[in-house]
């Protein structure tokens, strides 16, 4: 039997009159330069780019950090991650995607064979601290000058993360296949948490970091409203931190304010220079009741 779809198809009329325009003119034509993706476990700050030939994902890119997520890599896109790291970006990049003929980007050659991981630990910097997970790793061997190993095997000491400078960028390499595919293994999250870091407009300081939140930057560009989800049966207490790039001299004066959006209350709050560009990071508390939802606007006014 035949049945509508629940889904409207706007311009188009079926399946085939969309399939057509995508092949209009014998050419394969995208919908769009980039697709915005959902908020994320590092918020509103991923983008989805097409790695096509004109480089514009590379060239010029407003992006601090470039993860290539093609199954294979072309030697135009080499040097295009190339030039990019070297311009102060990061890539991030793994066995799977590169090969032993992308290692004079990594500065690694996996050598083929697989290993099973049992535990591993974070080197850079040193914590001493072992975790265990099982997951499968690419043996590699080294090939170039200024490679650090960020992430070991247990006891093996094989690498398992391991970062390139390069210029005024750096190029991490991660020796699980695919990043883990199904599911990011702990290493590699350890290592999105890391450079991910500073990008975040949002995140949680202090008390139990299972919220979900989302957020908005306003159109004057230095505020932003932040709703976050308390979806336990019990209440949540605990510190947020957001960020706002005020865009302005760092010489002169910033003052914050925050207020809760529902009763207009002010919270307090207190401001930190992050010592990135021209970024300030507000300081807040806040208690969320069980199953309840907390939006507060954060601003930042020069003086």
């Amino acid at each position: 039997f035949q049945t509508s779809s629940p889904l409207p198809f706007g311009r188009f009329h079926d399946r085939d009159h969309l399939h057509s325009w995508f092949h209009e003119g014998g050419q394969a034509r995208d919908p769009a330069p980039f697709r915005p993706m959902v908020d994320t476990r590092w918020g509103d700050t991923v983008d989805v780019l097409i790695a096509d030939d004109n480089e514009r994902w590379a060239t010029g890119s407003r992006y601090h950090v470039l993860i290539w997520a093609n199954s294979s890599m072309s030697t135009q896109a080499r040097v295009a991650l190339e030039r990019y790291a070297s311009a102060g970006g990061t890539v991030v990049v793994a066995v799977g995607n590169v090969g032993p003929a992308d290692a004079q980007l990594t500065g690694v050659s996996p050598s083929g064979e697989m290993r099973a991981v049992r535990a591993w630990k974070w080197c850079t910097p040193a914590t001493g601290d072992i975790e265990v997970a099982h997951f499968l790793a690419a043996a590699a061997n080294i090939t170039a000058t200024g490679v650090q190993v960020v992430a070991t095997s247990e006891p093996e000491g094989l690498p398992i993360i391991v970062r390139r400078a390069i210029g005024s960028g750096y190029i991490f390499t991660c020796l699980v296949p695919f990043f883990g595919a199904d599911v990011l293994v702990p290493p590699v999250l350890r290592l999105l948490d890391h450079i991910m870091a500073p990008l975040q407009a949002v995140s949680i300081v202090e008390g139990i970091p299972a919220l979900y939140w989302t957020s908005t930057l306003l159109e004057d560009g230095a505020s932003r409203v932040v709703a976050i989800a308390n979806n336990a049966d019990a209440r949540w207490a605990g510190k947020l931190q957001v960020r706002i790039d005020t865009g302005k001299n760092r010489g002169r004066g910033v003052r914050a304010t925050c207020e809760d959006v529902w009763s207009g209350a002010r919270i307090a709050c207190s401001l930190d220079d992050v010592g990135r560009d021209s970024q300030w990071a507000t300081t807040l508390k806040l208690v969320i009741e069980q199953h309840d939802v907390a939006l507060v606007r954060v601003a930042c006014e020069v003086l």
